[in-house]
């Protein structure tokens, strides 16, 4: 599995950095929220491995 690879398609799908209000995370998650939702591809990021 290859992290940085996996970091730079989240933030493609989410459409930049720009585009990240907050970011955290917990043991087990990353959660991410978006200026603005409808440029976020949700398809993109859930096909993500």
């Amino acid at each position: 599995m290859d992290f940085n690879k996996i970091a730079q398609e989240v933030v493609k799908n989410i459409v930049g950095k720009e585009n990240i209000a907050v970011m955290e995370h917990c043991a087990t998650r990353l959660r991410i929220v978006a200026k603005d939702n409808d440029k976020v591809s949700v398809e993109g990021l859930k096909s993500i491995q």
